[in-house]
């Protein structure tokens, strides 16, 4: 199955360089799944642990090739509620700031929105934005105090803030901000998430 799939992730891409990799059921055994070959497909480790969690019944009409998956809002809906890595960021948040941790039950308009206007083009890209700011979208969260319940949406909406500023600072952030749709903030949140950006930069 490995070698099937290029040694590669069929959720995120990622291959078996950057991340253990794992052979998966796409129908889970104790769902009526078998272990026939067309039943299987290779994820990562960080991919299989989060599937499981959702129990994704097929998810090979979205991730259905070795090479980087193209974001739309179906594959974005599924990253975002089946990786482990923001639901983990937001379970941590969570239970620091003494939230609700909840999964996303809607669809990802908004986010992907966000994503279109960062010309941000494949789930592979997407992921490696994540993992470059991960640490600094957690820390943001204390800066901002959220006092709704925390889904991996929210921690992406962080992510994606702070990759607009470190392309072009405040101006990046604003023009990002400005030109969505289906997400409304309030006319000092901007310059807010700025200024606790440049204080967790300059501590570092």
């Amino acid at each position: 199955m490995l070698a099937r799939d290029g040694y590669r992730c069929r959720m995120c891409g990622r291959t078996r360089d950057e991340v253990a990799l794992h052979v998966d059921h796409v129908v889970a055994l104790a769902d009526g799944g078998t272990d026939e070959e067309t039943n299987l497909a290779t994820l990562c480790a960080d991919c299989n642990l989060g599937k499981g969690a959702y129990r994704f019944q097929d998810y090979r009409d979205i991730h259905c090739s070795p090479a980087a998956i193209p974001l739309d809002n179906a594959s974005l809906f599924a990253y975002v509620n089946g990786h482990s890595r923001l639901a983990a960021i937001a379970k941590r948040i969570a239970t620091r700031r003494r939230l609700e941790f909840r999964n996303m039950d809607s669809d990802c308009v908004w986010l992907y929105e966000q994503v279109q206007r960062m010309n941000i083009a494949t789930v592979r890209a997407l992921d490696d934005i994540v993992v470059r700011h991960a640490s600094l979208a957690d820390r943001l969260s204390d800066y901002l105090i959220p006092r709704q319940p925390v889904d991996a949406g929210f921690v992406l909406a962080r992510v994606l803030e702070i990759e607009a500023m470190e392309r072009n600072g405040l101006d990046g952030l604003t023009e990002l901000l400005s030109s969505l749709r289906f997400t409304s903030t309030d006319r000092g949140w901007g310059s807010e998430v700025f200024h606790a950006y440049k204080q967790l930069k300059a501590i570092g």
